[in-house]
């Protein structure tokens, strides 16, 4: 979004001031006819893709807020919770027992 608004407001400010600098500075019709057109062509098309830019980076911004205070299981049905039992331990032999003689 910063982006677009900078490519926008530059963009933007040079179009404004070639427009402006033609429409005060020309002593004739024609010479303001040829400039404006150009710097709005050369001007404005950045102008328009700084906006576009920007305001795709406010939406992404906004739908990103949106998920974040929605629920994490939207479609879980309404079940109660189970009771989990705890897992036995394994068993294990006992070493410490003297070993058979099997002759």
């Amino acid at each position: 979004m910063g982006c677009g608004i900078l490519v926008a407001g530059l963009s933007g400010l040079c179009t404004l001031l070639a427009a402006g600098s033609a429409l005060v500075g020309s002593t004739s019709s024609q010479e303001m006819m040829s400039i404006v057109p150009a710097a709005l062509i050369f001007g404005g098309i950045p102008l328009l893709i700084g906006l576009g830019i920007a305001y795709g980076g406010r939406a992404l911004i906004r739908s990103a807020r949106e998920d974040e205070t929605r629920s994490p299981y939207p479609s879980a049905p309404d079940t109660p919770p189970q009771e989990v039992t705890p897992a036995r331990p394994p068993v294990l032999p006992n070493v410490d027992a003297p070993a058979e003689d099997k002759d």
